[in-house]
C-alpha cells in the first residue's frame, strides 16, 4: 500500500476485514446491544445493507480516479485552501480513531493487568505500530495476511466452543424494540463502514482497482457472516439485560467457555484477538494519516512523517487515559456515529457532488 508497490485486491480486502472485526466485535456489537438489545441482529442486517451501498460508492469513486488518493482527489476538487481544510479533517479523524482504539485496548488490558501502568501498553503498541508503518504499506498488508487467518480461526473456535451454552429462545420475541432503537443499533454498524474511509488512501495501489467495486459486495457478505455470531451469541448466552450492562459482551462470552482438560482459560483467546486486531487497526489508521500528510504537503517521502504522527497519536491517547470507559462508550454511543457518518459518507458525497457540478459547468461553458 505504498505509492511504489502494488498489492492485490485480496490483500486490500483482507486489510479491510482485519481492521474492523476485532474492534467491531468487542466494542460496536456491545453498543448495538445497548441500543437494540436482542434485536441487534436485525439492526445489523439493516446496517450492513446500507453499508454495502456506501462501501460500493466509495470504492467506485476511487476507481474513477485511480491515480489519486482520498486527499489528492479532495485537493483537486476543492482546491488548495478548502481541500486542505477537508484533508486536514480526514487526517485528524484517522488520528482520533487510532487514539480511541489504543485507549480502549489499554483500558481492557488494565482490567487484566491492573498493576501495569497504562503508559506501558500504549508505548509498546506505538513502538510496534511505528516500526511496521515505517517499513511500508506492503509490510502492513503482509502482516495482516499473516494475522487475519489466526484471528478468524480463533473467532470460529470460540463460537463453536460456546454453542453448548447458547439458548436461541433468548432471542425471542423478535422485533420487540422501537424503530428508533433499531435505527440506533443500525447506526453503530454503519459507523464501522464509515471508518473504512481510511482505505480511500490506499485503493490506488490495488492491482485491479477496476474490479474492486463489484468485489465490495462479496466482502460485505463475508463481513456480515463474521459479525453474525458476535451479534447473537452473547444474547443467547447471557440474555438481553445482562448483555446491555456488560462492558464487553463478546469477551465475556469467550470468558464463559470452559472445556475441562482441554481449554481452561479461553479468555486468553479474547486477549489475543483484541490485541492483534487493535494492532492492525491502529497501523492502518497511522499509515493513512502518514500518507495523508505527505499528500497534503506534496511530499514524496511518507516515512518522514511516521515519527511525528506516532508521537501525536501517543499524546492524544495519553490525554484520554483519565477518561473512564463508561464516558468513552457513552461518546461512542451518542455522538461519534454522527461524526463517523459525516466523515465517512458526508464528505465523500459532497466531494462527488462538487466534482459533478464543476464538470457539468465546464461542459456548458465550452464553445460549441
Amino acid at each position: 500500500m505504498t505509492a511504489k508497490v502494488r498489492v492485490s485486491n485480496l490483500q486490500v480486502f483482507m486489510a479491510v476485514m482485519a481492521t474492523v472485526i476485532a474492534y467491531g466485535h468487542f466494542v460496536y456489537v456491545g453498543l448495538s446491544f445497548e441500543a437494540a438489545g436482542r434485536d441487534s441482529w436485525f439492526s445489523m442486517v439493516v446496517g450492513f445493507a446500507l453499508s454495502a451501498v456506501l462501501f460500493y460508492f466509495r470504492v467506485k469513486q476511487a476507481s474513477l480516479h485511480p491515480n489519486e488518493s482520498l486527499i489528492q482527489y479532495t485537493l483537486s476538487v476543492f482546491g488548495t485552501w478548502v481541500g486542505g481544510v477537508v484533508g486536514s479533517l480526514y487526517i485528524a479523524y484517522f488520528l482520533v480513531v487510532g487514539a480511541f482504539t489504543l485507549k480502549e485496548l489499554s483500558s481492557f488490558l488494565g482490567l487484566i493487568y491492573p498493576t501495569t501502568p497504562y503508559q506501558v501498553f500504549v508505548a509498546m503498541e506505538l513502538l510496534l505500530i511505528g516500526w511496521v508503518v515505517r517499513a511500508g504499506g506492503e509490510v502492513v498488508t503482509r502482516v495482516i495476511q499473516l494475522l487475519l487467518p489466526v484471528l478468524v480461526f480463533m473467532g470460529i473456535l470460540a463460537s463453536l466452543f460456546s454453542m453448548k451454552d447458547k439458548d436461541p429462545t433468548k432471542l425471542l420475541p423478535v422485533l420487540d424494540h422501537s424503530v428508533l432503537q433499531l435505527s440506533h443499533g443500525a447506526l453503530m454498524y454503519l459507523a464501522i463502514f464509515c471508518e473504512l474511509i481510511v482505505f480511500s488512501m490506499f485503493w490506488q495501489d490495488a492491482k485491479e482497482l477496476d474490479k474492486a467495486p463489484k468485489q465490495t459486495w462479496l466482502a460485505t457478505v463475508v463481513l456480515f457472516l463474521m459479525f453474525l455470531g458476535p451479534a447473537t451469541g452473547p444474547i443467547m448466552v447471557f440474555g438481553e439485560r445482562l448483555c446491555q450492562i456488560l462492558p464487553y459482551p463478546t469477551y465475556s462470552e469467550i470468558q464463559y467457555i470452559r472445556l475441562t482438560g482441554i481449554f481452561e482459560r479461553m479468555d486468553v483467546v479474547g486477549v489475543l484477538l483484541w490485541a492483534m486486531g487493535s494492532y492492525i487497526r491502529v497501523s492502518v489508521f497511522v499509515l493513512g494519516a502518514t500518507r495523508g500528510i505527505a499528500h497534503l504537503v506534496g511530499s514524496q517521502n511518507e516515512n518522514l512523517y511516521v515519527l511525528p504522527v506516532t508521537i501525536v497519536l501517543g499524546g492524544v491517547t495519553v490525554s484520554l487515559i483519565s477518561t473512564s470507559r463508561e464516558l468513552m462508550h457513552q461518546f461512542l454511543f451518542t455522538t461519534y456515529p454522527f461524526i463517523a457518518l459525516a466523515v465517512g459518507a458526508g464528505f465523500p458525497l459532497l466531494t462527488a457532488a462538487v466534482a459533478l457540478f464543476r464538470r457539468n459547468r465546464k461542459t456548458q461553458v465550452q464553445p460549441s
